[in-house]
Parts: structure tokens; C-alpha cells; sequence
């Protein structure tokens, strides 16, 4: 859960949203002032509900 949003992750570098949207891992693990960062191709959204 993330701020009560379901995402699930899988081994293809890729995450699903609560809207079943597919997002793709373009760039992971990047250096950022306050921990890690991950770059995706797409917003991640809440369900529609």
C-alpha cells in the first residue's frame, strides 16, 4: 500500500496500479538527495471507486 493505494510490483520492472494500469520501471535506483529514486513512464493512479 502506498497512502492506501494497492501497487504490486513484479520482476519485469514493471508495477500495477489500483487501476490495473501497467507502469514501466524506465530508470530504478537512482541516486536522489533523500534515498532512492525510480523513474516510470506513466502516473500512478487510485482506483476509480
Amino acid at each position: 500500500m502506498l497512502n492506501g493505494i494497492k501497487i504490486t510490483f513484479d520482476d519485469n520492472k514493471q508495477i500495477t496500479d489500483a487501476a490495473n494500469q501497467e507502469i514501466n520501471i524506465t530508470l530504478a535506483n537512482n541516486q536522489a538527495s533523500n534515498g532512492v529514486a525510480h523513474i516510470i513512464d506513466t502516473v500512478i493512479l487510485p482506483s476509480g471507486g
